[in-house]
């Protein structure tokens, strides 16, 4: 029998932001055109996502936290299972608001 075919993997929108590095331009640029979408509930945009993390209404406020990821020792990981460990690194850019009276920013 003939292999079924299997199309590419496609990591989901919600994997790459979380995988993505923050680098400046990605703040200037992926950041100022998907925070409003994501605020105002935009069903395109939601619709990157593997399921809706906002349940059935958009956030009052969005804030980006990035971490740093490594692998674990080998010893960590048998007390553990844990493969990665994360550390804080911070917020690169303030917490965004909409005022959905005005359907303003701040």
């Amino acid at each position: 029998a003939l292999a079924r075919y299997n199309a590419p993997f496609e990591a989901p929108f919600d994997a790459m932001v979380y995988a993505v590095e923050v680098s400046a331009s990605w703040r200037n640029g992926m950041f100022k055109l998907l925070a409003p979408k994501i605020l105002r509930g935009r069903p395109e945009i939601l619709a990157l996502f593997r399921e809706n993390p906002f349940n059935d209404r958009p956030p009052d406020s969005l804030r980006i936290g990035v971490f740093e990821y490594s692998f674990v020792d080998l010893e960590t990981h048998r007390k553990t299972g844990n493969i990665w460990s994360r550390k804080y690194i911070g917020e690169p850019f303030p917490t965004l608001h909409i005022n959905r009276d005005s359907d303003t920013f701040y």
